[in-house]
């Protein structure tokens, strides 16, 4: 598990691997340089759980960090964390007994709950079960099929590949995807075992446009190792790539049925973008009509033939 400036959520994460029903393993966690109270509570814990083994040193980046991590683990499996989710307690368990009843499996994900920084349900998730969709859900651009910090990955698989490669930073999990899955099947479980935590606000829109150009530079160099032709890259959208995000948490949330999480980050969006014919819809399908007619009114701002072409 790499930490950097958790102190917020570290706790409750190292808390639920400790608490796992599968009890053997090390559990190393690298402090990157972190400038917070993390690593006090990262000492805190390793002092009550042998199990636990820390470094802590200055900040060389998520995937220098991973690295270092994979050559000083020792066990047959690799399982990945991050410092901001919270493992539910079979995760280990399910996931070691799918290993080794599946000898062809490289990496085993899993469903997942997404909740925002309150710790909010938006979501459950599932994934792709079976390695033929989670490949080509890959290679054709559809997603990430693993979720990157509820992955068990064969160790010598991982290092076989080469590890995590710098130069797909911010999208290294998507590139370890493509490439593990030349040389073995990936597979989720169907249950979730993960509580993944969307940091709604946390991204900034030049982070999130890096991330598609990295993640495409990934599948550009995937397709050809596989003899695949290119895709055309699409058109980048006229819409802010982090307004797509929240406003796809804010649907999630909604068609779960977690209105309150949906209200919130609605909330949030209408105070940082512009208006919009989708933010006003979106605003109509959230709320409750009258009390949606009665915000746009107090408001005020919002240009008429907005509302008129949404009526």
């Amino acid at each position: 598990m790499p930490v950097f400036n958790a102190e917020r959520y570290v706790s409750d994460a190292i808390e639920s691997i400790r608490q796992q029903t599968f009890t053997d393993f090390e559990f190393l966690i690298i402090d990157d340089g972190s400038t917070d109270r993390s690593a006090d509570i990262i000492r805190e814990h390793a002092v009550l759980d042998p199990r636990i083994k820390t470094r802590y040193r200055g900040n060389n980046g998520v995937v220098a960090t991973l690295n270092e991590a994979l050559d000083w683990a020792t066990g047959e499996y690799i399982a990945r964390m991050d410092a901001d989710d919270v493992s539910l307690p079979d995760r280990l368990r399910q996931q070691v007994a799918h290993m080794r009843s599946h000898p062809d499996c490289v990496a085993v994900g899993s469903a997942f709950i997404q909740m925002d920084e309150d710790d909010a349900i938006i979501e459950q998730c599932s994934c792709p079960l079976l390695h033929a969709e989670i490949d080509a859900m890959h290679l054709n651009a559809l997603g990430v099929g693993l979720p990157h910090p509820g992955v068990l990955i064969r160790a010598d698989a991982i290092r076989r590949v080469g590890g995590y490669r710098r130069q797909f930073e911010t999208a290294e999990d998507y590139d370890l995807w493509l490439r593990l899955g030349e040389i073995g099947e990936l597979n989720n479980l169907p249950e979730p075992l993960l509580k993944y935590r969307f940091h709604l606000e946390s991204a900034s829109k030049r982070q999130l446009a890096r991330l598609g150009k990295i993640a495409w530079d990934a599948l550009h160099e995937a397709r050809q190792r596989r003899a695949l032709p290119p895709l055309l890259k699409p058109e980048d959208s006229s819409e802010s790539t982090l307004d797509v995000v929240i406003i796809s948490c804010i649907n999630g949330a909604f068609y779960s049925r977690n209105y309150a999480t949906a209200r919130k980050h609605l909330f949030r969006l209408l105070r940082t973008s512009r208006w919009s014919a989708r933010r006003v819809r979106l605003l109509l399908k959230v709320l409750p009509g009258p009390l949606a007619w009665h915000i746009l009114r107090a408001l005020g701002r919002v240009p008429k033939h907005y509302i008129r072409s949404v009526v």
